[in-house]
């Protein structure tokens, strides 16, 4: 140090120089240090003045941020409010090598893919190392010229200085195979090589990169001449690289952005000094670690990271930043915090000075000069008083100084009512209030604001093409004008005045991207050629159309019909983003534009051999072309199908054989029948009531209900034309990111119409499916009613969407009856392909069986009737009570509903349910009729229940219902009969409209062949058919079952004598004991006739003409022998037939006349008597029914009914737990605690030692039991008993599952503690404890669990450990919390697939469907191996599927292409 201090204007003033002191370097030590800390408080007081354009030394080193990009240059905002440029001739040697080689090559192409534009190689936000060339100062202010080049930067640098961990700013100067040679500028330095590991998240995108590095590794050659470097730019690692006080003593190694670890030692009312090696360093108020903090706020001692801004050349003073730069890409809403340039903003007063006033907006401050506090004058005392601190005011935002992290703002009158305050503040598409200011011989100036001005070319000055433009418009008129383009580079602001450019609804193009494929955007034509027009959009974007895509005439002149100017509406039919390039169409509509080739017209009409052969053609052809030219638009025919394709069904027209087709969207109004329906259509079928929707190139039928009925209702003449206010129903024909296309039987031939994005609203219809009105995005084929508003300039319709009221949509009784006739058509589909077997596509509600019990849940049962090969589910509201289940046990049953695609039935196994149960054609009840009803089953789209009093059993449905319950029983109004098919409504809903079943619908006549095909078990075997069926009842269960198991459930109930004497007995149908022949008879008559079968479109079957009934070719043994389901009975092993007894509590008494009745028919069958022949197979069935019965006993298949019969079963299998906790239960059962407690410890004795799992569950129950029955005492010393001769850990499990069972939440929770505490290294007792505290409502508790356990636990279990805590936050706890902790696992490790997963699924489970599918979208980009990334396209195409649209699933396959593209590049 020198030993006069000399002024520094830029920096520090001192009012009492210090003597120097000469130190050797070697000699400094922390003693020092501390001496200097003391010697601080000695010193005088510290001046500390910023930099300023005025003090700006040329050759200054120092860090600034970009703030704007152009094509020739970077502006980088440096501190204190100071901005420079840096010319695209200051980045390097080596990238103005290479635009040096591009300009003078003769091929203009040559070395296009390796040099890379300043907005490619930069980012906003970005801070880079930058000298100070220059400091100009114009009547504009003052340019600053920069410098990037490394040899400036870094020239102070000696190369023997070099050392690992140093941080340098590198630029890249060629990219080689294994990574990239970086350019240092330091002199000696051969080579500074940057490894492709080790520059992962650097954003290095080619020549010319900024990069931070770090040395890792200093290498001297072999002439040792020259160092070679190894240099490392992992983010993390730069940002946590840190020089220590000790090694700051050389000023040339304290490049900016370099970070010290240091101690404040000075804090003054300007500046805060921080202590350095062999000076100090200056922080000033600006710069410290939050923008609102202040220098009061910091104490001396206190441990601070600060980075180097700058270094005075002349004082050496380092000026330091306590700010946490960041080395990493930033969004423009992280850069401006929220905020942009030219909103308006309340800020409140922090400080007043002389330069101006300092604002605080939100958590950063703003800072206005004295200038732009108002538009008049004033004295700093004046501003004194008018801005006292803690005062709001209004303020607008003029620019933003991101090195500081500061606002600047503007408080005057005239910049707050400016439409815009500067070029960066406009927006593309923004509509501005412009004021001409002169004409030039192409365009208008035109003035936006304050010193902004803009041009209008006289090609958008108006909307016709004018030779005066400035006699329309004076100079200083006002016009409404939008921005159609902003061209920085020059400056320039580009705007036009076009009305059809001005619409604010119209789809603005900015960019080219491939999702705009399929959109409509307006645009104009700037440029005519034969092959084409090139059309022009928003923000310098263009279009080419072919001719063939310009319009429907052949041979058309394009610079006739189109001019320069001219607005057009385009269709984009395909965009390329990496060639810039876009393919468009003027033909909107192609349906209505059929193309008419007349070279073909002109030749027939001049050939008379044609024409007279057209004339002397067949009568049967011209009588088949007469009705086609005469058939209207909503005409009702009756067709037969000639084909069914994959889209379309075939079909001729009758009379006239006329060909048309039907598409597969139109069979039905809910989208997902359509396809299941096309399926069961074959040819030769006929449908009737079909109605002609369109007459294009082929005629187009409809079989939707909602288009038959609509059509029917209206008058003939609305379906003319579209006229204003007129309200239509269409049909969904093509889906568009800027809107749908809707297909309207209008006119002549039908039309089709464009309905934009932003009016789009769901509408509700009676006709649509309750689950698809929750939607929001319409498909293709989706039935909507829309209102012609008017037309626009185009001529073209604008049409919004009709809401139908919502009131009562729920509870419409149209789309309950479309689904149960929908079902049956899906069981004729079913058994036409051999999906199913003959006796379940037969099923039907009210058939009774006895099916086997397969598999015990805690939901229920899953049963299996082996003779018929049906599946099915009791759930357990539908249990006997008091009855006990288990695997292999035969339960008579009957059918409460049959699910077609899954293959399963939902049963009961009530006995009075069972002998009551019925359906019934002729049934008394009629329509009107009030009565009361119990709730059986509540499914996704019906509730099925069972009336009362006289119609006791009968089956009928009511429209799906919310918080109702198996059990409940509810009053009820019929509304609807249709044969067996009985619907009701609650008499709340009694009281809304909406509930009628359209009449005379589409009806589809299906013929089948008398062979159906042979059923395929493996379509539905046994896992598959679990599997499904478990679905069923998991989807059903969640919504009515409670959480009983049902295989360790004590059943307490006692089970009445009549009861257990009927609980086994087979049920079979009426009528049983009649003669052989007679039996065939009956079941025949119960199978309808596979011909001419009658379906209506939504499913109704009916009885064609001539249809007898019977199917004589039907042979009994082919036929299920379902018992009849209009009178349940009960069969005794007697032989001997009585009506089922119909025992039910709260119910009312049935009426006397039905009771005669059944009394008559009672004595008649007891009065005829059995021939021989039946006696004798009586017999047989007897005898067959005692050996069966003693086959189970020998089996033991039959439930025990004693302890003898229990000892039996324990002799055969004594080591079975499961046996002896039925015994244990049985003596439960009959009150013996003590027997039970007896039978406990004889397991204990009895069981193999070795058997650690059958023992564990034994004493399980013994502590069920104490805790049940016993005292404190006994309990304690069972626990203890337990702990000694068994595995700690699973007995501490097992007591606190029994606390937590027996709702004994303390005693559970102090188990648990116990346990962690004891088995602390233990992944699973953690896990248990977290589930018990989650589920039990104890959150907190569970939170600090996982924090113990990430104590006690392996690191290698801490992922998997909180990976379980956030799937429980997720089910028991808070959502947003889980959502962080799975963020912060991915984050951490990306590549854990299951991980993943389990997040989609949870969202998915949420309802967060967008979230879920961000989440995948982020999954997609992740960097796996194939296979993984196989796995991760299929679980996203699998859950669009689900959830999304057809749109979105192509977007998906899309994303699998371009992957699989680009993976087959690399």
């Amino acid at each position: 140090m020198v030993g006069k201090v000399e002024r520094d204007l830029f920096t520090v003033k001192r009012s009492k120089p210090k003597k120097s002191v000469k130190r050797k370097k070697d000699s400094i030590d922390e003693d020092d240090f501390e001496l200097k800390k003391q010697k601080f408080s000695d010193e005088v007081v510290v001046y500390f003045e910023p930099l300023s354009y005025q003090n700006l030394p040329p050759g200054l080193v120092t860090i600034g941020c970009i703030h704007n990009i152009t094509k020739y240059d970077l502006g980088v905002s440096l501190p204190f409010m100071v901005s420079g440029k840096v010319p695209i001739t200051r980045i390097s040697r080596s990238y103005t090598a290479l635009l040096k080689k591009v300009t003078e090559s003769s091929n203009a192409d040559e070395g296009e893919d390796e040099i890379f534009s300043l907005q490619s190689l930069f980012k906003k936000g970005q801070y880079v190392v930058t000298k100070v060339e220059s400091v100009e100062k114009s009547d504009r202010g003052h340019k600053v010229t920069l410098s990037l080049m490394p040899q400036e930067v870094n020239f102070g640098i000696a190369a023997s200085k070099l050392r690992k961990g140093l941080l340098l700013q590198c630029i890249v100067a060629s990219i080689e195979d294994n990574g990239y040679v970086m350019e240092t500028g330091i002199s000696n330095v051969k080579v500074a090589f940057l490894n492709r590991a080790k520059a992962v998240g650097a954003g290095i995108v080619g020549v010319g990169s900024v990069v931070w590095c770090i040395v890792t590794k200093v290498k001297t050659s072999e002439e040792e001449t020259s160092l070679h470097l190894k240099l490392s730019a992992i983010p993390n690692e730069v940002k946590e690289a840190c020089v220590d006080v000790v090694d700051t003593d050389d000023f040339s190694l304290l490049l900016p952005g370099t970070a010290i670890s240091t101690t404040v030692t000075t804090v003054d009312k300007r500046c805060m000094k921080l202590l350095l090696a062999e000076s100090d360093g200056i922080v000033g108020p600006h710069h410290l670690q939050s923008s609102l903090e202040q220098l009061s706020d910091y104490d001396v001692g206190q441990k601070v990271k600060a980075r180097v801004m700058y270094i005075t050349p002349l004082s050496r003073v380092v000026h330091l930043t306590l700010q946490q730069l960041t080395f990493t890409e930033r969004s423009n809403e992280d850069l401006l915090h929220g905020l942009n340039i030219g909103d308006r903003t309340q800020g409140q007063v922090i400080e007043v000075q002389k330069r101006g006033v300092f604002f605080k907006i939100g958590s950063y401050r703003a800072f206005c000069w004295r200038k732009h506090l108002s538009d008049k004058d004033s004295s700093l005392e004046q501003d004194d008083l008018n801005f006292p601190p803690g005062s709001e005011h209004e303020l607008r935002i003029t620019a933003y100084h991101y090195m500081d992290e500061l606002y600047v703002v503007s408080l005057q009158k005239s910049i707050l009512e400016e439409q815009i305050v500067g070029l960066n503040a406009v927006k593309v598409g923004q509509v501005l209030q412009a004021t001409i200011k002169s004409y030039l011989p192409d365009k208008a100036i035109v003035s936006v604001g304050k010193n902004v001005d803009g041009e209008i070319p006289f090609l958008h000055l108006t909307d016709m093409t004018v030779q005066n433009p400035e006699k329309k418009y004076a100079v200083g008129s006002i016009v409404t004008a939008r921005v159609l383009e902003v061209v920085p580079d020059s400056r320039r602001l580009i705007l036009t005045c076009k009305k059809l450019l001005m619409n604010p609804h119209e789809t603005i193009l900015t960019e080219y991207d491939k999702k705009l494929e399929g959109t409509m955007a307006k645009g104009f034509i700037v440029f005519v050629e034969p092959k084409g027009l090139l059309v022009k959009f928003f923000g310098d974007v263009k279009g080419f159309v072919p001719k063939s895509e310009a319009s429907t005439e052949n041979g058309v002149d394009l610079f006739k019909k189109f001019s320069i100017g001219k607005v057009v509406k385009c269709k984009i039919l395909r965009v390329s983003p990496t060639e810039k390039r876009m393919t468009l169409s003027l033909l909107l509509y192609k349906e209505n534009n059929e193309k008419i080739d007349k070279v073909k017209i002109d030749k027939m009409k001049t050939d008379k051999v044609k024409i007279d052969k057209v004339k002397k053609a067949d009568v049967q052809t011209s009588k088949a072309i007469k009705p086609k030219e005469d058939l209207k638009l909503g005409t009702i025919v009756k067709c037969s199908i000639s084909k069914v394709e994959e889209n379309t069904i075939k079909v001729r027209i009758k009379p006239g054989n006329i060909k048309a087709e039907i598409p597969v969207h139109h069979l039905s109004d809910e989208g997902s029948k359509c396809k299941i329906l096309k399926s069961a259509l074959s040819t030769g079928d006929k449908i009737h009531n079909a109605v002609v929707f369109s007459k294009h190139k082929n005629i187009t039928l409809s079989t939707k209900c909602s288009i038959c009925e609509w059509i029917r209702k209206v008058e003939s003449h609305a379906l003319e034309t579209l006229k204003k206010s007129g309200i239509y129903l269409g049909v969904v024909s093509e889906i568009l990111p800027s809107g749908i296309n809707v297909s309207l039987a209008i006119g002549n031939r039908g039309q089709t119409v464009f309905i934009d994005s932003d009016l789009l609203k769901k509408a509700t219809t009676p006709w649509s499916n309750v689950e698809e009105e929750t939607g929001v995005n319409y498909t293709v084929g989706e039935s909507i009613k829309i209102q012609c508003q008017g037309f626009d300039d185009d001529s073209q319709p604008i049409f919004t969407i009709m809401n139908i009221s919502e009131k009562g949509k729920r509870y419409r009784l149209q789309p309950l009856y479309n689904y149960l006739m929908y079902q049956k058509i899906l069981q004729k589909n079913s058994l036409k392909k051999g999906l199913v077997s003959k006796e379940f596509a037969v099923t039907e509600v009210g058939n009774r069986f006895e099916a086997d019990v397969v598999h015990v849940t805690s939901l229920g049962l899953l049963m299996k009737n082996d003779d018929y090969g049906i599946y099915g589910i009791v759930l357990n509201e539908h249990l006997q009570p008091g009855a006990y289940y288990e695997k292999g046990l035969r339960v008579p049953v009957c059918v409460l509903h049959v699910h077609m695609k899954e293959k399963c039935v939902v049963l009961t196994a009530r006995h009075d349910l069972v002998n009551q149960l019925y359906v019934h054609e002729f049934s008394k009840i009629k329509v009107g009729e009030k009565v009361s009803s119990e709730v059986l089953l509540t499914q996704k789209n019906c509730t099925v229940v069972r009336l009362k009093g006289k119609h006791k059993g009968l089956i009928a449905y009511l429209p799906p219902k919310k918080n109702v319950r198996i059990g409940q029983n509810i009053g009820v109004v019929v509304k609807y009969i249709e044969k067996k098919l009985v619907l009701c409504v609650t008499k709340l809903q009694n009281q809304m409209r909406y509930f009628t079943v359209m009449p005379k619908l589409p009806k589809f006549y299906l013929k089948t062949s008398d062979v159906c095909k042979e059923y395929n078990c493996k379509k539905i075997g046994k896992k598959s058919a679990l599997e499904k069926i478990k679905r069923i009842m998991e989807s059903s269960g969640k919504k009515q079952c409670g959480k009983m198991d049902v295989k360790m459930k004590t059943q307490r109930k006692e089970v009445s004598e009549e009861e257990s004497k009927t609980e086994n007995a087979p049920l079979v149908k009426k009528g049983s004991k009649k003669k052989k022949t007679g039996s065939k008879k009956k079941i025949s008559s119960e199978v309808k006739s596979d011909k001419d079968i009658i379906f209506t479109e939504n499913g109704t079957c009916d009885k064609g003409s001539g249809d007898s009934g019977v199917d004589e070719n039907m042979d009994i043994d082919d036929t299920p022998k379902f018992p009849s389901s209009s009178k349940p009975c009960l069969k005794l092993h007697t032989g001997f037939i009585w009506n089922a007894p119909e025992n039910e509590e709260n119910e009312g008494v049935a009426s006397s006349d039905s009771e005669e009745e059944e009394k008559d028919e009672l004595k008649k069958k007891k009065r005829k008597k059995l021939t021989r022949a039946e006696q004798e197979l009586l017999a047989k069935e007897e005898e067959k029914r005692l050996f069966e019965l003693e086959s189970a006993r020998l089996e033991k298949e039959r439930l025990p009914q004693s302890a003898l019969d229990y000892e039996e079963l324990l002799q055969e299998s004594p080591n079975s737990s499961a046996i002896w906790i039925q015994f244990i239960s049985f003596h439960l059962e009959n009150a013996e605690v003590d027997r039970a407690r007896s039978v406990a410890q004889r397991a204990l004795q009895v069981i193999n030692v070795q058997e650690f799992e059958e023992r564990i569950n034994i004493w399980t129950v013994i502590l069920r039991l104490e805790v049940l029955y016993g005292t404190d005492e006994s309990l304690s010393n069972v626990f203890g008993e337990a702990l000694a001769t068994n595995d700690p850990l699973k007995i501490y499990i097992a007591m606190a599952m029994v606390y937590a069972e027996s709702n004994k939440i303390k005693e559970a929770e102090d188990i648990y503690f116990k346990a962690t505490k004891k088995f602390s290294q233990t992944f699973d007792i953690w896990i248990k404890a977290g589930i018990f505290f989650f589920k039990n409502n104890m959150l907190e508790e569970g939170r600090k669990y996982m924090d113990r356990a990430l104590l006690s636990l392996d690191k290698s279990h801490h992922v998997n450990l909180i990976n379980r805590f956030a799937q429980l936050e997720f089910q028991f706890g808070e959502f947003e919390r889980a959502r962080t902790m799975f963020e912060s696992l991915l984050s951490n490790y990306p590549k854990r697939m299951d991980m993943w997963i389990v997040y989609v699924d949870l969202l998915t489970k949420r309802g967060d469907i967008e979230g879920a599918r961000q989440v995948l979208e982020r999954m997609t980009s992740l960097k796996l191996k194939l296979r993984q990334m196989r796995s991760v396209f299929k679980k996203f195409l699998e859950f669009e599927k689900v959830h999304g649209t057809a749109q979105s699933v192509e977007s998906v396959k899309t994303r699998v292409q371009d992957y699989v593209a680009a993976t087959l590049k690399e």
